[in-house]
Order: C-alpha cells, then sequence, then structure tokens
C-alpha cells in the first residue's frame, strides 16, 4: 500500500503586524496554524496474472472506500510520526540518494 499525501508546514504565532502603533504589541495579528496532513491518494498496487500468463500491475486508489474518520486517523499517524522523526524535512522530498524498498510480490497461502 503506498499513501500519497500533502505535509503543510504550520505558521508560527503573530501578535502584532510591525509598523502598526511603532510596531508596538497592539493584539492584531493571527494565532498560527499547527503542522497539518493532507491524505490525496490511498493506493493499493498489486501485480496479477492475466489470462495469457503475463504479470500486469494493478493499481486501486482506496480514498473513496474510507470513511472520513479513517482518513483523518490516518493523517494524525502520519503527523505524529512526522514530528517524532525530526532526521529529516517531510516538507523536502527525499534524498536522491536513498534506495526504494521493493517487497516484491506477496504470495497468498492456500485456503486449508
Amino acid at each position: 500500500m503506498e499513501v500519497d499525501f500533502e505535509f503543510l508546514k504550520g505558521e508560527p504565532e503573530v501578535r502584532y503586524y510591525p509598523g502598526k502603533a511603532g510596531g508596538l504589541p497592539n493584539g492584531d495579528g493571527h494565532p498560527g496554524s499547527p503542522d497539518s496532513v493532507e491524505i490525496e491518494h490511498v493506493w493499493l498496487t498489486k501485480m496479477l496474472t492475466n489470462q495469457a500468463g503475463k504479470q500486469v500491475p494493478m493499481k486501486v486508489d482506496l480514498i473513496d472506500y474510507l470513511t472520513s474518520r479513517q482518513i483523518s486517523e490516518l493523517e494524525d499517524e502520519i503527523l505524529e510520526y512526522s514530528q517524532s522523526s525530526k532526521e529529516e524535512d517531510w516538507s523536502e522530498p527525499a534524498p536522491p540518494d536513498r534506495e526504494e524498498i521493493d517487497p516484491g510480490p506477496y504470495e497468498y497461502p492456500e485456503p486449508q
């Protein structure tokens, strides 16, 4: 399974805008916002064998089959992981020297 999401970096709190009342805090500003995650796709991928015996990829987007609660919980999990793993900046793509792991096709056990 593969999840496509966008990581949105939060904005800091601003208590005043410089230039108003000589740049002194006067209550103007905004409260800021926390980091957030928006899931765009939840892909299920699998290699299938067609009638000719050829391996063909299947890729289905499961986002329409998930409830808003399930999506929200998954976004929370991704956000929690991103905040506990500060070794890389999630707003930037992974370094090009990082290898992706391909687990290959999964073999389902025969039913008994």
